[in-house]
């Protein structure tokens, strides 16, 4: 679904095959019309997994939208910033000392885990995936995918770097495992209490607004830390990993 059903604000939902049938683009003022009216923004609450995108119906809607005057949330390009791939990619030398100066940029790799990319016939590529495969617990195989659960972890990993071809390690990005620091805590699970031993992951929101190549805000929107068992592998909280938390508990 796209949105939350608000009629007195203006706002419908509509699925992509939906979208298809009903909306119209005009080629020329680029407006994406809906029963008579102007869309104004386009918020995506699903597009985000293969399976939101089982034919054609639901990519020639993503396409009229995204061609549309309409604010998108996310733009296709936005939402690709936010891959595993993106993220390897600018951890590579240079990359992030081209958005900002050299002491930030040394700052910021500071927080940088080991990303690597794989299948891509580099000597890089090939020296990681050996690496992950004599010490598969060092490192976890992330796919381009979000909500937690997608990720590959030790002899699974192994597994997959010793089986798929280089097209089909291309998918993924190699990363160092995070070793985080744990504490005692309590979580509240369907009424219950837990005390157990937790590790947190602390994230920051932003907000981006641009008009093509003119950028007309980027700022901090808050944050979102999540806590997880600290033996847990993944921490997604719609999947059921983590929880959700606040800094001032610590």
């Amino acid at each position: 679904r796209w949105s939350n059903t608000l009629p007195s604000s203006g706002c419908t939902t509509k699925s992509t095959p939906q979208i298809e049938a009903e909306a119209t683009l005009d080629e020329g003022s680029r407006r994406l019309t809906l029963r008579g009216f102007e869309v104004s923004v386009a918020y995506f609450r699903a597009g985000y997994a293969p399976t939101d995108y089982l034919g054609e119906a639901e990519w020639a809607a993503r396409l009229k939208v995204e061609r549309s005057a309409a604010v998108k949330c996310p733009t296709a390009a936005y939402q690709c910033v936010g891959a595993k791939k993106i993220q390897q990619v600018l951890a590579s030398p240079g990359e992030t000392e081209r958005f900002v100066d050299a002491e930030a940029a040394r700052r910021i790799r500071g927080s940088y885990a080991g990303l690597y990319p794989l299948g891509d016939g580099t000597s890089e590529a090939r020296d990681a995936r050996e690496r992950a495969i004599r010490s598969p617990e060092r490192y976890v195989l992330k796919p381009q995918r979000e909500g937690g659960g997608n990720n590959l972890y030790d002899q699974e990993m192994k597994r997959a770097l010793e089986t798929l071809s280089d097209a089909e390690l291309q998918a993924y990005i190699l990363m160092d495992i995070i070793q985080a620091p744990s504490a005692p805590s309590v979580f509240l699970r369907d009424g219950k209490l837990l005390e157990c031993e937790a590790a947190a992951e602390l994230g920051t929101y932003g907000v981006s607004i641009a008009a093509g190549d003119h950028l007309e805000r980027n700022d901090y929107a808050g944050h979102l830390l999540r806590s997880k068992v600290a033996s847990s592998k993944e921490a997604g909280v719609a999947a059921g990993f983590g929880v959700i938390d606040s800094p001032y508990l610590y």
